[in-house]
């Protein structure tokens, strides 16, 4: 997987350079947020609410957030952040247009709601913030919580975005592959999903995948794209690794942690995922989540980067909060994530999805795939004495400068 180390700076570089001036960052204290809203009996995983991304819901431990003391009314804070962002939003700020529909899309401090989402991305992208060009580039371009407009794509958005950006990259490719502007080359059109994929494109990563299913003997290679896609959001890509998960195609086969993904790609908005858990008889069980913290240790062991396997590193999240130095110095306020990874029959995480980030354009979910990734062992039974096969593990963090 690519290092989300290596292009965390030139992330938060062009982040910063247009959000001066513009709105204050309202958000605080996320992690504490998400703790709050859950309230059932942890002794009950297996009858608890559902919430809508392939795991069951129960009490938080610390273990799984950081919280910041100084909130104790979160209902009320959660109350102002909306109103500020709405506000702001309904007077034309762009900036506020974009972090409201992230809240909206991603369904924090309340209900998901993709259709006023993608609404307030596409106004924000007519006034040209820059972040929103690239969530619009791609909505009308792949048919994103939007029909298919490829005209309106290139010609409105796609265009306007920043020359390094992954969203840009990504759409040269496209045009070449399917020869929107000029003759299709398909050797053009690889070029730059390669390109696209390195800066980060989980498009431009299910793209490639889609290309390698159809060579022969390229099912691992697909699959692997499609995962790298799906760690970075792409909706298609999760689409399609549950159905080579599903089938054990280019690798081990788990209908459980196939129809976790199905789950993810439909809360995105996906179609085909839709479709699918509509045709299911039976509604998929959502998974047991898993506690990894105990007695003031994690249940985690990471290899040394060495042959030597026999004495693994321990395992520590604590060093995190130094790749955000630079926003520190900066002014920035608290950056938040919320991430689940998916645990092998063989304790090994597979993948993890980021259900939630706040501000987005900091990559703090890439930073904490970053290191919840394949090289770490799970240990087989958690802190609640269950088994962690086949589960889903939580990880709230919040890098709090105040």
């Amino acid at each position: 997987m690519f290092s989300a180390f290596t292009t965390l700076n030139n992330s938060i570089d062009n982040y910063t350079k247009y959000i001066d001036g513009e709105l204050m960052r309202y958000f605080v204290t996320l992690a504490t947020a998400f703790a709050a809203l859950i309230t059932t009996n942890s002794g009950h995983a297996e009858t608890t609410p559902y919430d809508g991304t392939g795991s069951h819901l129960y009490v938080v431990t610390e273990a799984e957030t950081k919280p910041n003391k100084n909130y104790l009314d979160i209902k009320a804070h959660r109350a102002r952040t909306i109103r500020s962002l709405r506000y702001a939003a309904d007077n034309g700020n762009r900036v506020a247009m974009f972090d409201l529909a992230s809240v909206l899309s991603q369904g924090i401090y309340g209900p998901q709601d993709l259709k006023a989402a993608y609404n307030l991305y596409e106004a924000a992208a007519d006034k040209d913030e820059p972040r929103a060009l690239s969530v619009m580039c791609q909505a009308y371009l792949l048919g994103i919580n939007r029909p298919v407009n490829i005209a309106k794509a290139m010609n409105e958005y796609c265009i306007k975005i920043k020359v390094s950006q992954p969203a840009l990259i990504f759409s040269v490719a496209y045009d070449y592959e399917h020869g929107l502007s000029g003759p299709k080359d398909e050797t053009e059109a690889f070029k730059n999903y390669l390109l696209a994929a390195q800066t980060g494109s989980g498009e431009a990563m299910n793209q490639l995948g889609l290309k390698a299913i159809n060579q022969t003997d390229k099912a691992e290679v697909a699959r692997e794209w499609f995962r790298r896609g799906s760690a970075e959001g792409s909706a298609d890509a999760m689409f399609n690794l549950a159905q080579m998960t599903a089938e054990g195609r280019g690798g081990f086969k788990d209908e459980k942690e196939a129809a976790w993904l199905y789950v993810n790609a439909a809360r995105r908005g996906h179609k085909g995922a839709s479709e699918w858990l509509s045709a299911q008889l039976v509604s998929p069980e959502p998974l047991k989540r898993t506690i990894l913290y105990k007695d003031s240790k994690w249940l985690i062991t990471q290899a040394d980067g060495t042959k030597n396997t026999k004495t693994p590193k321990s395992f520590d999240v604590k060093d995190l909060a130094q790749f955000f130095s630079k926003y520190r110095e900066e002014g920035g306020t608290d950056i938040s994530a919320t991430m689940h990874c998916y645990i092998t029959e063989s304790h090994i995480i597979d993948l993890c999805l980021n259900q939630a980030e706040l501000p987005v354009g900091y990559n703090a979910g890439a930073i904490l795939r970053g290191v919840f990734n394949d090289k770490l062992t799970i240990s087989p039974i958690d802190a609640k004495g269950q088994s962690t096969a086949q589960s889903v593990f939580v990880y709230n963090f919040t890098w709090s400068f105040n």
